[in-house]
């Protein structure tokens, strides 16, 4: 008497899917081997292993092939030990490079927070100062006062042909008895005071905060 392979996968509760899952052979050559159907397997020593390894997957590993090619009934007990699969050679060094590529991701990912993080606590470098360049030269003997961010620079009479340059960073006050023994240029661009320029004028420049 033979053994029925399809009754026998069924009353241990085996799909075909789980024989194919831990022998690696598919579906369609179990299938084949459930029916003796021969053409489908591949031609050579093929249809004796696999059926080899599906009935050692079912427990008969010490079983004997009869004339006909299947497991005789008197095969010894089912064998309830379980066993592990290993994965091919080839399978592992697939297995190793996308665990290496998972972590090296997470190490660019960890990079690149940690990046972000010191680069936000890293001191924010005060803007320059804005600055303001006065140049004045006199063309003619006047009387006058300077005040640069609140210090007085010149205060009295002035001969002419002089020349005053200075650097301000936020206000600066020109008294002049007569602009017009001056020539007063601002950030490189000349001033001209309006209205009554032989009448004595204050200027007052003020950098703008929007600059």
């Amino acid at each position: 008497m033979s053994l029925d392979l399809r009754q026998e996968r069924i009353r241990r509760g085996l799909s075909l899917d789980d024989i194919a899952a831990s022998t690696r052979i598919p579906v369609i050559y179990l299938e084949a081997l459930e029916s003796g159907d021969d053409a489908v397997l591949p031609p050579g020593p093929f249809r004796d292993r696999a059926r080899e390894r599906y009935l050692a997957e079912l427990g008969f590993e010490d079983g004997t092939l009869d004339e006909d090619g299947a497991l005789d009934a008197r095969a010894p007990a089912e064998d309830t030990t379980t066993t592990l699969t290993i994965p091919r050679a080839e399978e592992v060094p697939v297995v190793r490079l996308v665990v290496g590529g998972f972590l090296g991701t997470l190490a660019i990912l960890f990079a690149l927070r940690l990046g972000g993080t010191l680069l936000d606590r890293a001191p924010a470098e005060p803007p320059a100062p804005a600055t303001e360049q006065v140049h004045i030269r006199t063309v003619a003997p006047t009387r006058l006062r300077l005040v640069v961010d609140g210090e007085v620079r010149h205060d009295g009479p002035i001969d002419a042909r002089q020349t005053l340059e200075f650097t301000a960073e936020h206000r600066v006050e020109v008294d002049a008895a007569d602009p017009s023994a001056l020539v007063i240029r601002y950030n490189g661009e000349r001033v001209e005071p309006l209205h009554e320029v032989t009448r004595p004028r204050r200027l007052v420049f003020i950098q703008d905060p929007a600059e």
